[in-house]
């Protein structure tokens, strides 16, 4: 991916301000409180869909683990190193992970089962749950 945002993608209104964003992007926000396992990539992603003010109350400024299977490893339209998340192979984009170093890249392969660590920075349309300063935690190959 390279270039401008194309037209169509639409960010919810609740885009934090650039400066919150490089604070997002270069530091481990303070973890969510009472998480007891990974969410799910798409359950996530339905929760901001469907309860967009009681998410970002809950999520905001808040760091968390996500688990889901790879669909997608790259560099995004700003170069930066790149997970997708879906609950399948081949699944809509439910949670697009920024990572600070390339390692990833080498690491993850579309079709994985992994769980990172990451902070929340918004909701998309076209990627859903957008993460930042993340972490890969555990990777699971498929047999």
């Amino acid at each position: 991916m390279s270039g401008s945002f194309p037209d169509n993608i639409q960010f919810y209104p609740h885009h934090p301000s650039p400066m919150k964003t490089r604070r997002i992007q270069t530091r481990p926000s303070p973890m969510l409180e009472g998480q007891t396992a990974p969410f799910e990539a798409a359950v996530l992603c339905r929760q901001f869909e469907e309860h967009l003010d009681e998410s970002l109350r809950r999520y905001e400024d808040k760091r968390f683990d996500v688990t889901g299977i790879v669909i997608w490893v790259g560099r995004d339209i700003h170069d930066l190193p790149t997970v997708q998340l879906s609950d399948a192979a081949g699944g809509r984009c439910c949670v697009h992970c920024i990572f600070p170093t390339p390692d990833v890249l080498q690491t993850v392969k579309a079709g994985d089962r992994v769980v990172i660590r990451s902070n929340y920075l918004v909701m998309c349309n076209l990627f859903g749950v957008v993460m930042k300063y993340s972490e890969l935690l555990n990777v699971e190959k498929p047999e």
